[in-house]
């Protein structure tokens, strides 16, 4: 699948680093229920600051309130704006 555009096609991950997976006891709540971060698995024509590969934080925020730029796929994949991307880091 490849997306067109300014899309791009994110495998989400979780919220919590490995350090606080391992150091903290971890209560699921509604902020985490959907994610703000993933890793960039296909990119759109349009996109010029990200690459296939890096991770990513997104507008968790934006990209629930905006659902017609964005959608859920059964293979727990999302398509996210380029717009919607605050910055990348290292996994």
């Amino acid at each position: 699948m490849k997306p067109i555009g300014h899309l791009m096609l994110v495998k989400p991950t979780d919220n919590y680093s490995e350090q606080e997976k391992k150091t903290s006891i971890l209560l699921p709540d509604h902020d985490n229920v959907f994610p703000d971060r993933g890793k960039v698995i296909a990119i759109g024509s349009k996109v010029t600051e990200v690459k296939v590969g890096d991770y990513i934080l997104f507008d968790r925020i934006r990209v629930d309130n905006f659902r017609d730029r964005t959608g859920k796929l059964e293979n727990n994949l999302l398509f996210v704006d380029e717009s919607l991307v605050k910055a990348t880091y290292e996994s």
